[in-house]
């Protein structure tokens, strides 16, 4: 049931909108639980946004399908413990 809403959702909304929204959570959060080590939010809003212009696009490609990006348009946050492109790793 869970993945059936999660899927209707993100029909429903932009990666944008979501993006948005993820990011405000995260700034109401981070003064109490040290949510992000290292921000960038800019840099996630543009892909975001790359992704809806990719998508509006070509809606109907296999390239967006469960199969090849099941978590396509979800946000995602990793601790500095993962090595992420364009940012610096310890």
């Amino acid at each position: 049931m869970y993945v059936l809403s999660l899927v209707t959702y993100l029909v429903q909304w932009k990666a944008e909108d979501v993006m948005r929204r993820f990011i405000s959570r995260v700034k109401e959060l981070q003064t109490s639980i040290n949510v992000v080590v290292v921000a960038r939010f800019e840099q996630a809003l543009a892909e975001a946004m790359q992704l809806d212009t990719d998508l509006d696009a070509d809606p109907d490609s296999d390239r967006w399908s469960e199969e090849n990006m099941p978590f396509l348009g979800v946000p995602l946050s990793v601790k500095e413990a993962f090595a992420v492109k364009g940012l610096i790793f310890k």
